[in-house]
């Protein structure tokens, strides 16, 4: 999160030359990219749900993570909407404008969406094996170099934008509270239970049966 600081502090203040927090990251654009407009790829848009992809295959070919497959959609499907609402409403409130001028760009709603993932990910699997954790954050890493390479954002945006991921994630498994897993895995014999059991009236035999779910 220090990188995230550095990059806030970027964009409040004017340094004592008196540049703007523009001319100060068109600056650090032009340190990073020798062309800015050369270089256009749009895998980026992609990569961000890589981790999503890689948790769900997982489980389909039997290498289980942490979650079960509803109580994993109810939970990533809450990290999508939060990290939504943080990133939209950074966008509005902060007004800053994409190194190309259209659009607003802080943060970065790309590697947002790119580090919630990875962090979805890392909480699937961190159990299972230390290196899924790293293939997540190698493609989230990814996402956000391109988008500063392909000159859609400031560095700033991506690094904001990485922090505001990984919070939306950890609130996200800090609060869920497996109300699914508990509603399926509560009593069974409260849940499910059949009696049987022979009757006769006088006249006719025959069988009692009592079913309660």
């Amino acid at each position: 999160m220090a990188l995230t600081t550095v990059a806030l502090a970027t964009l409040t203040a004017e340094d004592h030359t008196g540049l703007s927090k523009y001319q100060i990251q068109e600056s650090i654009q032009t340190d990073l990219l020798a062309e800015p407009q050369q270089f256009q790829t749009s895998i980026d848009d992609h990569l961000r749900y890589a981790p999503v992809v890689m948790v769900y295959g997982l489980n389909m070919m039997g290498i289980h993570g942490e979650n079960n497959f509803g109580e994993r959609t109810i939970i990533l499907s809450k990290i999508f909407l939060l990290q939504h609402v943080l990133t939209s409403t950074m966008k509005k409130g902060f007004g800053m404008v994409r190194p190309s001028g259209e659009g607003l760009s802080f943060p970065s709603a790309h590697t947002s969406r790119a580090f919630a993932t990875a962090t979805f990910m890392h909480h699937e699997y961190k159990d299972v094996s230390p290196w899924y954790s790293v293939a997540g954050y190698t493609f989230a890493v990814a996402t956000g170099a391109l988008r500063v390479i392909n000159n859609h954002h400031w560095l700033p945006d991506v690094l904001v934008g990485a922090g505001v991921g990984i919070l939306a994630t950890e609130l996200v498994y800090l609060t869920h509270q497996h109300k699914l897993t508990k509603w399926l895995n509560r009593d069974k014999k409260k849940r499910n239970k059949v009696m049987m059991a022979p009757v006769y009236n006088g006249k006719t035999p025959g069988i009692y049966m009592s079913l309660s779910f």
